[in-house]
């Protein structure tokens, strides 16, 4: 592709898409898309419809309202994570520190021995400072005054914190009755579970940063059980560095959370909307919407 046509006008870049195969019924929605999208962004999903990779020629078939339907998919399937990322955020991060406040006291985080290797907890602590320190929030801005140059109590650090930085917390964490107990709620050991909050972390990064899901395989790898303590999934033959894999582990725990989830209906409500897209390339097996997970 000529790098120069992300530069030019999208009336351009439309009759560029024209004239390499793309059809396009609507020009006037379909210059909107370009202008509040980009073209660039858009060319990360219609670069699968290359006839081949040398040759920029789209197959036969190929329309610009088709590649929307796409985009318009991931779209919907990235806030479906991000709205479900959030209930689980604030559960898994409520109940760690329950725990480890419970047994440790209000101060656990900084408490060394309870760590496994010096790097990792140093590293944490440097991350919870900065998140405290550069917060304005009016509470944080309070308890800074009150204990100034001082970490607070854990549910206040970590109010303010990643949740990349509690699940590297977590996964330093000795073997304990504490951590046992902790990843038992969620139906799984402390393998996985570390496993689950680093993969969790990911996939909720990459949506909230527009990453396409659609056609595409994650670096991080999710730990994929083959028993769970509660109702899981029985078909497990699926990849475990695509969404769905991810989304399994996420329906996982909001079962968990709570006995009347009925967001499941939702991501197949959305993915009846886009059922021109192939479940496939999400990595969805054939017959995913009979798992029980996604059913109240």
């Amino acid at each position: 592709m000529q790098l120069s046509i992300f530069a030019q006008p999208i009336e351009t870049q439309l009759k560029w898409l024209k004239s390499s195969g793309m059809e396009v019924q609507n020009e006037e929605a379909a210059l909107l898309f370009l202008e509040r999208n980009g073209l660039y962004r858009l060319s990360h999903y219609y670069k699968h419809y290359f006839k081949n990779s040398e040759a920029e020629h789209f197959k036969e078939g190929t329309s610009f309202e088709k590649i929307q339907l796409i985009y318009n998919c991931d779209h919907s399937i990235r806030h479906w994570i991000l709205d479900e990322m959030e209930h689980i955020e604030l559960y898994v991060r409520q109940y760690i520190n329950s725990a480890m406040v419970t047994a440790y006291g209000p101060y656990w985080i900084e408490r060394e021995e309870l760590f496994e290797e010096r790097y990792l907890f140093e590293k944490n602590l440097r991350h919870l400072s900065k998140d405290y320190i550069r917060n304005d929030e009016d509470f944080i801005q309070a308890e800074r005054n009150n204990v100034p140059g001082n970490l607070p109590p854990s549910w206040i650090a970590l109010e303010v914190s990643s949740f990349g930085t509690l699940s590297s917390l977590f996964d330093n964490l000795k073997n304990s009755k504490e951590k046992t107990k902790i990843a038992k709620h969620f139906g799984v050991n402390e393998k996985y579970f570390s496993s689950w909050l680093h993969s969790l972390s990911h996939v909720r990064n990459q949506a909230a940063h527009f990453t396409r899901l659609w056609n595409d395989t994650f670096n991080v790898h999710i730990s994929i059980p083959k028993t769970t303590s509660f109702k899981w999934v029985n078909n497990l033959h699926f990849a475990d560095n695509r969404v769905y894999a991810y989304l399994c582990v996420i329906a996982f725990i909001r079962n968990i959370m709570d006995k009347n989830w009925n967001a499941g209906e939702q991501l197949k409500s959305i993915l009846s909307r886009c059922e021109e897209v192939n479940e496939s390339a999400y990595g969805f097996p054939y017959d995913w919407a009979e798992e029980a997970i996604w059913t109240n």
